[in-house]
């Protein structure tokens, strides 16, 4: 299965790398792109016009099964803890 990570801010892919094997690869289409075994992971900046640009990229190049948000998701909520993680089960789960 190949992994999809996304993030918006620098120090938010930095995390990822000490916690995934992915490795800096460059860009893809000017976004920072890092790739490891069925894994990538793409960086978009902050906004949710630039999230959905790289959703979109990532999805047409590399195919992944499964796209995880990596970050902060702005705050939404103030009783999560670092290394914490929430799903939305609105979610596509097919």
């Amino acid at each position: 299965m190949r992994i999809g990570f996304l993030s918006a801010f620098r120090e938010e892919r930095l995390a990822l790398r000490k916690a995934w094997p992915v490795v800096d690869s460059g860009t893809l289409r000017g976004l920072p792109l890092d790739t490891g075994e069925r894994a990538v992971s793409v960086c978009s900046g902050v906004g949710a016009e630039r999230m959905l640009r790289a959703v979109r990229m990532t999805q047409e190049v590399f195919q992944p099964q499964l796209m995880i948000l990596v970050g902060f998701s702005a705050g939404l909520r103030a009783d999560l803890l670092v290394g914490e993680g929430g799903c939305d089960e609105r979610g596509d789960a097919s």
